[in-house]
């Protein structure tokens, strides 16, 4: 709805729904926003009545010789990838982040798990991000809420205090788990686009990562 009240040459605030988009959205006509990946499985689904996609476009960024977009199917696993895709890599094992900032850790012992069975029916999660020291996750979780932070329009004031409250909390102290998830639940709940909501996913698998390291 934001893309749409900027296009409209409106203010790119996002709004309530119902309406939804493809009910009223541009110029108050049924209107279809999605990605160019999804778009263009519509003529496969419509010419060859392929319902059920096997595969699909990886990016893959990180600490890998070969950095880009591979197609792959579904079923693969992180390091399926890095052996048949990257180009090399070191043997430190870090961490993945799979889905970008709005998507989730991976712990290196899992790595030989299908992609498909960690992110369950998300089959939209299909960019890997590999680093080869573990050290920079905290890095990584503080860039992404402070990426959120300078995103968030400001319209939903739970979104645009909670990622900054959040990303102090995680830079000052260790032990704020229960307090930092509760503000992302609070955002999740309370917020009218899925920016206020994208940061649930990365902090529930920051916070099990690092308390599997812990126990390790």
């Amino acid at each position: 709805t934001a893309l749409i009240n900027s296009a409209e040459g409106k203010r790119g605030n996002p709004e309530s729904k119902p309406p939804y988009p493809a009910e009223e959205g541009y110029r108050n006509k049924p209107t279809l926003l999605s990605n160019v990946e999804t778009f263009a499985w519509i003529f496969e689904i419509l010419d060859k009545n392929i319902m059920n996609a096997d595969k699909k476009v990886f990016s893959l960024s990180g600490d890998v010789k070969n950095r880009g977009i591979f197609e792959a199917g579904l079923n693969i696993s992180v390091n399926d990838i890095l052996n048949k895709y990257s180009g090399g890599f070191s043997e430190k094992q870090g961490f993945a982040l799979c889905g970008g900032a709005s998507g989730f850790f991976i712990h290196p012992e899992d790595y030989d798990i299908p992609l498909s069975e960690l992110y369950q029916s998300d089959a939209g999660i299909t960019s890997l991000y590999i680093s080869e020291d573990s050290r920079t996750l905290k890095d990584v979780m503080l860039y992404i809420l402070r990426f959120f932070a300078d995103e968030s329009c400001g319209q939903c004031i739970p979104c645009f205090t909670g990622y900054e409250r959040i990303h102090d909390m995680l830079s000052d102290y260790c032990d704020v788990e229960k307090k930092a998830l509760a503000i992302a639940e609070s955002m999740s709940a309370s917020t009218l686009c899925g920016l206020g909501k994208s940061v649930l996913t990365p902090l529930k698998s920051y916070f099990k990562f690092i308390k599997r390291d812990s126990c390790d």
